[in-house]
């Protein structure tokens, strides 16, 4: 199962991002440059079949001053 998230992942552009599963629960770490990428990184994880969580560590990027 972690093949095909990754995959997924990849096929979608989701550089900053890792993933790791141990018994179906996805833990994504990295970061976003916005909440609604947030959210749509989490809704492909859960969609991918087999994943029975997913654990959102994500971070928001910050703009440089």
């Amino acid at each position: 199962m972690e093949r095909e998230v990754k995959k997924a992942f990849e096929t979608q552009g989701f550089k900053d991002i890792t993933v790791d599963v141990k018994n179906g629960v996805v833990r994504l770490t990295g970061t976003t440059p916005t909440g609604a990428r947030r959210l749509e990184v989490a809704v492909l994880a859960r969609s991918i079949q087999g994943v029975r969580a997913v654990e959102d560590d994500l971070r928001l990027m910050t703009a440089k001053r």
